[in-house]
């Protein structure tokens, strides 16, 4: 094993600290169809001087961006300790998908690397090629994990400085080029800090979780908080647990697991495969926390139903509400109480008023309070509006782009549109995600929610998006669903059927009746990277007229 510092400094001390005294005590467990991979402290330290090294000798300086595009593998891992050991600035980044366009993926990524201007990246021997013919060869260096041969020279860790930019977390690019989150050493160390309270983690905690660690969700919670905090990390392939997402579980039985972050739509997706048959104990698991996406009443309660037989509680069900831009949790609700939840007149939120009185008042769920260092207002005079944040861990910008257009006075407008309720953080959707129908206001994801309960609706293959009509001043409702089962199995009466069921639906449910409804073949819809539906695209998508439009 190479030697360490002594006296270890930097971003990456108390890991190095944990090595001199621990090394053979397991980090990370990285879960695979075929067999599980261990890395222990001392493995993951010498394979990030390998890779440190490697960087190196390839010419890499102080704040050269790193990008890593590798599988699930203790390389991945390396890859990224690797550069924040040798000074460098490191960026996971997917790999090319058969369920995505290739054209689409090479465009969006040619132009970030573009953008970069220049740096390395990793990936393995069978994706290099692939890489190589896409990109221009003057773009960045190539190198693979083959490259990553053990050197003899002295150990590498870099002292950073407290406010340079130690990582990049990059956007999906769902409307244009990929932006860069820059990521300082100050912002990651004190957020790990205020968001390990918030949650309460302890040394006895293991964090189970099948999130690709291109997305900041993923990024923060399994690898920079294990590293920074020395809990352990269980890691599925993201591949594998969509194709069997109860093996998620399985894991948390078999590891103790007491975390876990998901999506909205993860909690419907795990719902959708409960059996019985497969049931483990979930009942240590301190939290399961919806993040990424607003969390929704409907599927938490699903959630609960179909795992309270596994030892699921409400109390267990948590909410965040997180961005790349504030490294990663803004508020999150406290473990160990049930998560609030506040119930409003449907009718005056579509009217951007915050009315606790009615017959037609709906749930919502918090994200909880505020996290220590950080700051949240809702702008504007209404007591609904455009959520704004400020605070110790905020971002200055996105990395080569002017974000001065992003901040008024100090605050980051975030985006989405929200509300305080008793000092805790109910979120919304996005402000381009809001449908303005006749002075009402709708929101996609919710419209989406409802179409993904229709019979006949493909789960989690739904948008709905607005555009403006001269005829009436007011944007029209569109949406486009794709059908569940095979093609040959939905012919017209089915489709027509199927229509009258989605019209039935978002009238019954939210009052609305959608200008078109496209009904689609399964895997029309265009998803980002992180797995979520990119809503622009499909818009751009759906105008060019290449739907069927029942």
């Amino acid at each position: 094993m190479t030697r360490r510092p002594s006296e270890p400094t930097g971003l990456l001390a108390s890991f190095i600290a944990r090595c001199n005294a621990a090394p053979s005590t397991v980090q990370f467990v990285l879960a695979r169809v075929g067999g599980n991979a261990v890395v222990t402290h001392a493995m993951l330290w010498d394979g990030g001087q390998r890779y440190a090294h490697l960087y190196r000798r390839t010419g890499a300086a102080q704040g050269t961006v790193v990008l890593i595009a590798l599988q699930s593998s203790p390389d991945l891992l390396y890859a990224f300790v690797g550069a924040i050991l040798a000074g460098c600035v490191p960026a996971m980044m997917p790999l090319p998908s058969i369920k995505q366009d290739p054209a689409r993926f090479w465009d969006s990524h040619t132009r970030l690397f573009r953008h970069i201007g220049g740096g390395i990246l990793v990936t393995d021997t069978i994706n290099a090629a692939t890489f190589g013919d896409a990109l221009a060869a003057d773009l960045l260096a190539i190198v693979t994990t083959a490259d990553a041969v053990p050197d003899d020279g002295d150990p590498i860790a870099w002292d950073w400085h407290p406010d340079a930019v130690c990582c990049l977390q990059h956007s999906s690019g769902t409307t244009g080029l990929k932006k860069g989150v820059t990521l300082t050493s100050r912002a990651v160390s004190h957020h790990i800090a205020s968001y390990a309270a918030a949650i309460g983690l302890t040394s006895d905690d293991v964090i189970c979780s099948w999130l690709p660690l291109y997305h900041d969700m993923g990024l923060v919670t399994t690898l920079l908080m294990p590293l920074l905090t020395g809990v352990r990390a269980v890691i599925v392939d993201p591949f594998d647990w969509l194709s069997n997402p109860l093996s998620l579980f399985d894991l948390v039985a078999k590891h103790d697991g007491t975390l876990v972050w998901l999506p909205n739509f993860a909690f419907d997706h795990l719902a959708n495969a409960a059996v019985d048959s497969r049931r483990v104990d979930l009942s240590r698991v301190r939290a399961f926390i919806n993040c990424s996406e607003p969390c929704k009443p409907a599927s938490v309660d699903r959630f609960i139903a179909a795992f309270g037989r596994w030892g699921v509680s409400a109390v267990q069900v948590q909410a965040c509400y997180a961005m790349a831009e504030t490294v990663f949790a803004v508020a999150q609700t406290r473990p160990g109480v049930p998560a609030r939840r506040c119930s409003v007149s449907a009718n005056g939120l579509r009217r951007h008023r915050l009315d606790v009185v009615g017959d037609d008042r709906i749930s919502l769920c918090s994200a909880g309070p505020p996290i220590d260092g950080i700051e949240v207002r809702i702008d504007g005079a209404d007591a609904i509006g455009e959520i704004l944040v400020r605070g110790d861990f905020v971002f200055t910008g996105y990395y080569r782009q002017d974000s001065s257009a992003s901040f008024n006075a100090g605050w980051f407008g975030t985006g989405d549109l929200g509300f305080l309720h008793e000092g805790e953080v109910y979120v919304l959707g996005r402000k381009t995600d809001r449908i303005i129908l006749l002075g009402k206001n709708f929101y996609a994801h919710e419209i989406e929610q409802v179409l993904n309960d229709v019979v006949g609706v493909k789960a989690g293959r739904a948008v709905a998006f607005g555009l403006f009509a001269d005829a009436i001043g007011s944007e029209t409702c569109h949406v486009v669903v794709e059908r569940g089962g095979a093609v040959e199995d939905c012919g017209a009466i089915e489709d027509s059927a199927l229509r009258q069921a989605v019209k039935r639906q978002l009238l019954d449910l939210l009052g609305l009746v959608p200008k078109t409804i496209s009904i689609v073949a399964p895997g029309w819809l265009i998803k980002s990277t992180s797995g979520k539906i990119s809503r622009t695209e499909n818009i751009v998508k759906y105008l060019a007229g290449r739907h069927t439009e029942i």
